[in-house]
């Protein structure tokens, strides 16, 4: 009679200790499996967040806030040597990943300027001279992670009176993030 009580009683430890295993490994799963919900939705934020608002454009390495623009005629401090007027962007620079980002390629990358003044073809503005002799030692500086730079570029106007379109692009040709037209101030 003793032998069968042990039996039994070890039978019903064995089996109370299974079935906790196989509540603790449903909880474990069902941990993992909402952690992994989590991870998803973090993920399709990340890539909701990526686009041009035509202040700020975010990437999943990188992201440009245009500060300031205007025109500059040709003389002017930031155009002196130009023989054209220019228009002017000054703009931050974060790098958001461990790669080797500076100010000027990550704008190069990303926008294209264009003024759509001819019915026949698209007329992209080729790059001006540095508008802003401060930001010189800063153009090419690599961005640590999580840093921010300021730098600033210049576009050749082909008419004083066509809005200039900026557009973003994730990387050369890559997906359209958006654009905006900035208007010719005078």
């Amino acid at each position: 009679m003793r032998k069968k009580f042990l039996v039994l009683l070890l039978a019903g430890m064995f089996l109370v200790g299974c079935s906790s295993k196989q509540e603790e490994k449903k909880t474990t799963d069902s941990t993992k499996t909402e952690e992994k919900k989590e991870e998803s939705k973090k993920d399709e934020t990340k890539k909701d967040s990526i686009g041009f608002d035509g202040k700020v454009a975010e990437l999943n390495d990188l992201k440009i806030e245009i500060i300031e623009y205007k025109i500059i005629k040709v003389g002017e401090k930031g155009n002196e040597y130009g023989s054209k007027p220019v228009i002017a962007f000054w703009y931050n620079t974060t790098n958001k990943s461990d790669k080797e980002i500076d100010p000027t390629s990550a704008w190069m990358v990303v926008f294209t300027a264009v003024q759509d003044n001819n019915k026949n073809m698209v007329n992209e503005l080729k790059v001006a001279g540095h508008p802003d002799a401060s930001l010189l030692d800063t153009q090419l500086a690599k961005i640590k992670k999580g840093g921010t730079v300021k730098n600033a570029v210049a576009y050749e106007l082909s008419d004083e009176t066509t809005p200039v379109t900026l557009k973003a692009t994730q990387g050369m040709d890559g997906k359209d993030l958006g654009q905006k037209n900035f208007e010719i101030k005078k």
